[in-house]
């Protein structure tokens, strides 16, 4: 689902900034556009990590990136990791994910490797144009616990107990 080309690119382009990627490979991601990215000096790739650590990596982050290619599998998720960086204070940039598309004045999104690069830098010069206070409505709305009880909402009754 990541756009690892795009991301090579941008690495290659700005050496003095550092991508770190934290997760299992999956979904995709032994993809061959992969290789070049992981050569770079300035991409790390950790591997999983525990839920409960993923604050700490995000502290030490300036801007959280949603780099996705754009195609049918992308066309029909929501990325939770978007709630997840505003709740952690983060600036976002992302491709131009359609779910993403109400949320336009909470993030930066971009259309090309270039526009990329713009919306990353305009992020590190001020970091706090798009943030929310943690109590915000929307993140409130978004949150794990809010999405599961309006699925259970729909859901309804007669699911429960099998």
């Amino acid at each position: 689902k990541l756009d690892f080309k795009m991301i090579a690119a941008i690495a290659e382009c700005r050496p003095d900034w550092h991508f770190v990627f934290i997760g299992a490979e999956r979904e995709g991601q032994h993809s061959p556009d992969l290789e070049p990215l992981a050569r770079r000096p300035n991409a790390h790739f950790l591997g999983w990590r525990a839920y409960s650590e993923l604050p700490v990596y995000l502290r030490g982050a300036d801007v959280a990136l949603l780099p996705q290619l754009i195609n049918d599998y992308t066309r029909s998720m929501f990325p939770m990791k978007f709630f997840e960086y505003l709740a952690a204070g983060l600036p976002v940039v992302s491709t131009a994910l359609p779910a993403l598309a109400e949320y336009a004045a909470l993030h930066r999104v971009a259309r090309s490797t270039e526009e990329f690069i713009a919306a990353i830098e305009q992020a590190l010069q001020s970091p706090s144009a798009n943030l929310l206070p943690l109590d915000h409505p929307i993140l409130r709305a978004n949150s794990y616990d809010a999405r599961l009880d309006a699925m259970l909402a729909i859901i309804g009754p007669q699911s429960a107990g099998g």
